[in-house]
């Protein structure tokens, strides 16, 4: 287990404002020194904080929870950069800002990205990373991709938030497995072979085109597949209320 090591962290006051107006206040570098080496004793609210975390080897998956947004950049230059304006009041009257409350470490290959403790608000996060073979995603957060390319990707989901994923470009299959609230929004895609099951109430979108797709669900929701080009085999399976559609070799199909 490796732990990532903080390499930068920087503090700037970006808004205060009233129900009327609004004001920009901008720190020297002596402030801003001084609120880092306050923040494990006070933080001012709608203080924004940032870190950068140096991700020092390569990683083959990423795993998410709790309630942050998320997002993943391919990239060849690696880094995780985290930023609120949030903090977390704790019982005894001391508060503590919620970027240190993720915890981000390397396990067997994979990025674990997870709160520790509870959390009153979210973090932005964003991660640059070689392309993954497989994401997963649980809680109530976002998750949106930017500029994959590749071979294979697996991405599991369950609970609420959404996802976006972008522009895929895949050589093989693109497999996804969600469960909960969830939307996910998979525009302009091209990849050699879909599969995507989902069960509860989650909704779904896809556009481009495939030579194969294997779409199912259970539970209630909808699949929007028919701005999809399925050029070759489809598989759909419909268990529950809502409907699948979805464009087979140029028609448009429903399944209900």
């Amino acid at each position: 287990m490796k732990t990532i090591k903080t390499v930068l962290a920087a503090a700037a006051l970006l808004a205060a404002a009233s129900c009327l107006s609004s004001c920009y206040i901008r720190f020297s570098e002596e402030a801003k020194k001084n609120i880092k080496d306050n923040l494990t004793s006070k933080i001012i609210p709608g203080e924004i904080l940032a870190d950068t975390l140096a991700l020092e080897e390569n990683i083959k998956g990423i795993s998410v929870s709790g309630a942050n947004n998320i997002e993943v950049i391919q990239d060849s230059e690696q880094g995780i950069v985290l930023s609120s304006q949030w903090y977390s009041v704790k019982a005894e009257g001391d508060t503590i800002p919620c970027i240190r409350q993720v915890k981000c470490e390397v396990v067997d290959g994979i990025l674990r990205i997870e709160p520790v403790g509870s959390m009153t608000g979210y973090v932005d996060i964003t991660v640059r990373c070689r392309m993954p073979e497989s994401i997963s995603k649980s809680g109530s957060g976002s998750l949106k991709l930017h500029g994959f390319q590749g071979h294979d990707l697996e991405i599991t989901s369950s609970g609420s938030g959404d996802m976006d994923l972008g522009s895929l470009l895949l050589d093989g299959k693109l497999t996804i497995a969600a469960s909960g609230s969830h939307h996910i929004d998979c525009q302009d895609i091209n990849v050699a072979e879909l599969e995507y099951r989902s069960s509860g109430s989650g909704t779904a979108s896809f556009s481009g085109e495939t030579m194969s797709a294997s779409l199912s669900k259970a539970g209630s929701g909808n699949i929007d597949a028919s701005g999809l080009d399925i050029k070759g085999e489809a598989s759909v399976s419909n268990a529950g209320s809502g409907t699948i559609t979805y464009r087979h070799k140029g028609q448009e199909k429903v399944v209900r």
